[in-house]
């Protein structure tokens, strides 16, 4: 590795620990994760770009961006999963399980590789996670 790809590297790693420094701190000072405004509109771009999709990308996408909105939260995990259960005490039960039926379906499409889910299966999902990402959002 060349000295200046060292210095980039270490550069990048160093401001990564800020970031995520910062908003651990603010974690710690309000007690709930919030969603700041960068992050916000970050939500409702990515949401309108979804909507172009077809119904199992929906999916897909849907939970790579509330994986990426908990991250950016603060919220510790290095899995959806970890990090769903980790925000489980911010919210209520049944939008835990909600979410975590939304996600089931996305593993299903990303995994089984014969699975077609009906069309109601995929819409609810695709609910389940516009309104999680709609009310952290507003947060």
């Amino acid at each position: 590795m060349t000295k200046k790809r060292f210095e980039d590297n270490l550069a990048q790693n160093i401001f990564s620990a800020i970031e995520k420094g910062f908003s651990f701190v603010s974690t710690l000072i309000s007690g709930k994760p919030k969603c700041a405004s960068e992050l916000a509109s970050t939500i409702e771009r990515k949401l309108s770009e979804i909507n172009s999709l077809d119904d199992k990308s929906k999916i897909i996408e849907y939970d790579k961006l509330t994986s990426y909105t908990l991250t950016k939260m603060g919220v510790r995990g290095e899995t959806f999963s970890q990090k769903i259960k980790n925000y489980k005490k911010y919210i209520r039960e049944s939008e835990y399980r909600d979410i975590w039926r939304a996600h089931i379906v996305r593993n299903k499409i990303s995994h089984e590789i014969d699975y077609n889910p009906p069309l109601n299966e995929l819409k609810d999902a695709q609910i389940k996670f516009y309104k999680f990402l709609r009310r952290v959002k507003s947060e």
